[in-house]
């Protein structure tokens, strides 16, 4: 739907959870609680969010059996590195544990030690098939080729989805 306006050079959908990660590195099974996790759609993604240019190391979301890990959430899961293999928990809708092995495929580093550092970046579609959220988005991020018109694309949206409670903001209005 975004990408019909013309003010809009790309759209990606995410989705939002949180984990349990547990990772054996050196024969040490280490375990962190409480890591953000966010879905992303990699081809749309590169479009919308500069987030891809932040790897460090490795590449970017690949497939779906692959995870970014921020650069603290490496050195918090025992310096974890490109290629090694964790198991990631998510409770689904159900309250279901559900438990998957995925292999490191990059490392994120933001300038400021902020963006993506503190989280695990996924395919969206694996995300939404461990939370037992078929087709479902948390939010959508839309890069403008012209930001002046923020404003004007937001309320082109409000106005297009009136019975929905969608809210929608201008990155003005996050920050």
């Amino acid at each position: 739907w975004f990408e019909r306006i013309p003010y809009v050079e790309g759209a990606t959908p995410r989705l939002s959870s949180t984990a349990e990660i547990n990772m054996t590195k050196n024969g040490k099974l280490i375990e962190e609680t409480r890591i953000p996790v966010v879905g992303v759609d990699p081809d749309r993604d590169v479009r919308a969010s500069t987030v891809h240019e932040t790897v460090a190391e490795g590449t970017y979301v690949m497939n779906r059996n692959s995870v970014v890990l921020g650069t603290n959430v490496a050195r918090d899961l025992g310096d974890a590195q490109v290629g090694d293999n964790l198991k990631l928990l998510i409770t689904d809708r159900w309250g279901e544990d559900q438990i998957r092995n995925f292999r490191v495929a990059g490392i994120v580093k933001s300038p400021g030690g902020q963006g993506l550092d503190y989280s695990v970046v996924m395919h969206i579609d694996t995300l939404r098939d461990m939370m037992s959220r078929e087709g479902e988005s948390g939010s959508f991020m839309v890069k403008l080729n012209d930001p002046t018109k923020a404003y004007e694309v937001k309320e082109f949206f409000l106005r297009a989805f009136p019975n929905d409670d969608f809210l929608a903001e201008t990155i003005e209005e996050i920050g």
